[in-house]
């Protein structure tokens, strides 16, 4: 075959890829015959699939990013902090340790976009699913009738580098929740189960764990590494602002930062447990604890 290399297997690999990543078809290829191109040939072809799939992706939304709080929040631009928002938007303490307002008759109604793929789309039910499995008084149910069901949550298909995000609580009439898909097969992305069922958890009502009024006996803040334009991410609301429905911190949840996150230097930590829990490896959840699903039931009783 001198420089020619028969690729048979894996070109038809590499077309189930496209195929399957897409959900569109690429092209036809006898699989009863033996196919030959040249290294070049081979190595163009890769890269195309791995460089520049948007060749054969789908559409992405197109969508206004708004301003973000503690990385993936929406809906606090106008204010400095989410504590700020809390004081502003809400009174009384009926929230997961977190500013929310509760989804009427315990029923979170929600679309996903027609641009998401089927692998993706599948991901997106797999999480939604899980939740409810868990879940004895709110419901997650896919919204059916526009003129009832008038607030809803709507998962978008963002497009390269719009993120991983979410309001939280209900807001009133539609509201967003994107996932960043992948630009090419090896990009970074947000459709993974952990992250959407984070997403998910924000929009029935939680901010993120360490927002904890008694985060600091549990984890220690390296205020040092943190810009300081982004110390503010990393604020604790006091009781009269949240509360935690009386669960105990929990370092694996979901709902938890990583070690490194706003981070000025990535390889020292901005956030850690206290040497206590120093084993417990936080943010790196994919499956909600059993403290993250004791809150929501506790926010959502059955009756």
């Amino acid at each position: 075959m001198g420089q020619f290399v028969c690729l048979l297997a894996t070109l038809v690999a590499a077309i189930a890829f496209v195929q399957r990543t897409t959900g569109a078809p690429a092209f036809a290829i006898d699989p009863g015959k033996a196919v030959c191109f040249s290294i070049i040939q081979v190595k163009t072809f890769l890269s195309l699939l791995s460089v520049h799939p948007s060749a054969f992706s789908e559409q992405y939304d197109n969508f206004e990013k708004p301003e973000l709080l503690e990385g993936d929040i929406a809906g606090f631009g106008k204010y400095r902090t989410a504590k700020e928002a809390i004081e502003a938007l809400s009174s009384g303490v009926d929230r997961n340790g977190y500013y929310s307002f509760k989804w009427e008759n315990k029923i979170l109604y929600y679309t996903i976009s027609i641009r998401f793929i089927d692998w993706e789309r599948e991901r997106i039910h797999r999480a939604i699913e899980d939740i409810n499995n868990h879940t004895t008084g709110l419901r997650l149910v896919e919204r059916t009738d526009a003129t009832v069901q008038r607030n809803y949550v709507h998962i978008q298909r963002g497009g390269p580098n719009t993120g991983c995000w979410s309001y939280v609580g209900q807001i009133g009439e539609r509201q967003f929740l994107n996932l960043e898909v992948p630009a090419y097969p090896t990009a970074p992305h947000c459709v993974h189960h952990g992250t959407i069922m984070h997403e998910l958890i924000h929009a029935i009502g939680f901010f993120h764990e360490q927002s904890r009024t008694d985060r600091d006996e549990y984890v220690d803040i390296n205020w040092d590494n943190i810009e300081k334009h982004q110390q503010h991410n990393f604020e604790k609301y006091d009781s009269s602002v949240i509360t935690a429905y009386g669960q105990p911190y929990d370092h694996s949840s979901l709902m938890h930062y990583g070690m490194y996150d706003f981070a000025i230097n990535r390889s020292i930590w901005t956030i850690r447990p206290k040497p206590l829990w120093e084993d417990i490896e936080i943010g790196k959840a994919q499956n909600m604890s059993e403290v993250d699903i004791n809150k929501i039931n506790l926010m959502y009783p059955p009756q």
